[in-house]
């Protein structure tokens, strides 16, 4: 395990930590990790026997620290598996299918895991006790129904997460029946942590190989079919089902091939080209944005689609600006619209060229 920071082959050779793992333990299989602000890492590890460990690794030499984390399954917790000893089952419905560690207001640090019997646990990765444990099925229309996990696991992600105690988690939820997507907010309140629903998207009927959530609750997802294809889907809770994305610019409307009536402006007809879903990457539009500009001082990458639109009205808007050179001159709407199109032209040959 390391933390790789201005990594090279003399830093490789200088390791600050060395861990070995017992022999008599089961090898994980599962597991995360977490940088803080005070330069620690975190690991933590689960096993197919569902035990957990927590390893963390100082800034300074050979400052490290292994704990073992309540067991998940009863109020014991650690109490107990240390009267009872570690007792391995082949197939254990708390085991964790996968990990993430975030900061919970004065919690502090804390693990989530979604486990193969539905179940999204928490533990303090202070004291290492199991702080929650909470039935999923419940937040989604098939409370009261028996369901087995699918062949695929459950998956949890983060949206977002600050130290006013609380996180969004996005889980990936495999039942033998379905696959769905469910949003819970995880928020601390008088010191207890609670669970909350958000949204619930069902899936296509495809295998999930990895997905993310914008902060803007945007789902988009890699997928493969039955024929072995690879597909990538975007959907937002609320609206109609899942829409495809490239993952490559399309062959997109030429700007001599746009229908604009006589006096019209062209701004909605060339968005509606530009932001056709799968048209364009949100890389390429945010670069023709600062080619368009003639300047890289305003950093567009990594925004949201809203933010980039209005980003590409912006630019475009400064350019008609300055192509008409107002003055103190009045300029008509036949005057307004030709400098309009001329503007958006050039920012849709110009994306051509990024």
């Amino acid at each position: 395990m390391s933390v790789l920071g201005e990594a090279s082959a003399a830093s490789a050779r200088e390791h600050q930590h060395t861990l070995s793992w017992p022999s008599s333990t089961l090898l994980p299989s599962t597991a995360c990790s977490y940088f803080s602000q005070e330069e620690e890492a975190v690991f933590v590890l689960a096993n197919t026997a569902g035990q957990l460990t927590c390893v963390k690794l100082n800034r300074v030499r050979g400052m490290t620290s292994v704990n073992s984390l309540a067991a998940p399954s009863t109020v014991l917790g650690r109490v107990w598996s240390s009267l009872t000893g570690a007792q391995q089952t082949a197939d254990r419905g708390d085991q964790p299918s996968s990990l993430a560690v975030t900061v919970l207001g004065s919690l502090g640090l804390v693990l989530l895991a979604v486990c193969r019997d539905h179940k999204l646990r928490a533990w303090s990765l202070a004291s290492y006790d199991c702080l929650m444990a909470a039935d999923l099925v419940t937040f989604t229309a098939e409370a009261g129904r028996a369901l087995n996990q699918g062949a695929q696991g459950h998956r949890l992600a983060l949206v977002g997460g600050d130290t006013r105690g609380e996180v969004v988690a996005a889980l990936y939820l495999c039942f033998q029946q379905h696959s769905q997507f469910l949003l819970v907010r995880v928020a601390v309140s008088a010191g207890q942590l609670g669970l909350a629903p958000q949204a619930t998207v069902y899936c296509p009927d495809f295998d999930l190989v990895d997905f993310s959530v914008s902060p803007e609750r945007a789902i988009t997802a890699v997928w493969t079919t039955g024929e072995g294809d690879t597909v990538i889907r975007r959907t937002v809770p609320g609206s109609q089902g899942w829409q495809a994305v490239s993952a490559a610019d399309c062959e997109a409307v030429m700007p001599e091939d746009l229908e604009l009536a006589g006096g019209e402006d062209p701004r909605q007809t060339y968005l509606t080209a530009l932001f056709t879903p799968g048209a364009f990457l949100a890389s390429t539009l945010a670069k023709t944005v600062a080619i368009f500009r003639r300047s890289l001082d305003r950093e567009v990458e990594g925004l949201g689609w809203e933010r980039i639109k209005a980003e590409v009205v912006s630019a475009v808007e400064s350019e008609v600006q300055s192509g008409l050179d107002l003055g103190d001159c009045e300029v008509s709407e036949d005057e307004y619209v030709a400098g309009s199109r001329a503007a958006w032209y050039r920012f849709q040959i110009g994306r051509a060229h990024v």
